[in-house]
């Protein structure tokens, strides 16, 4: 699963449980910096989690490198997770 961020591109592993990031060391310097500008301009990242179909995956489960994870907040799944899928809601004619 790939996800497009403002850090660059992000591979989701074979098993699905952890994030893989690039292994040029260019890429993760430059992704560090710009990852400490966005901290020191005391920015955050709102996380929400997500069923992956295998469980649902929080902030918790990821492997992220500090400097992001102390940027990141979660948003606690009970304020906003309903367990309805959107194709569900368009079959019924909701939307």
């Amino acid at each position: 699963m790939l996800i497009k961020t403002l850090l660059g591109n992000i591979q989701r592993n074979e098993r699905g449980n952890s994030l893989a990031y690039a292994n040029c060391l260019l890429c993760r310097v430059f992704r560090f910096r710009r990852l400490k500008r966005i901290a020191t301009r005391g920015c955050k990242f709102l996380v929400f989690g997500r069923d992956m179909g295998t469980g649902f995956v929080r902030l918790a489960d990821l492997d992220l490198p500090d400097v992001l994870r102390n940027i990141s907040r979660e948003v606690p799944p009970e304020v906003f997770r309903e367990n309805v899928s959107s194709t569900g809601l368009r079959k019924a004619g909701a939307w």
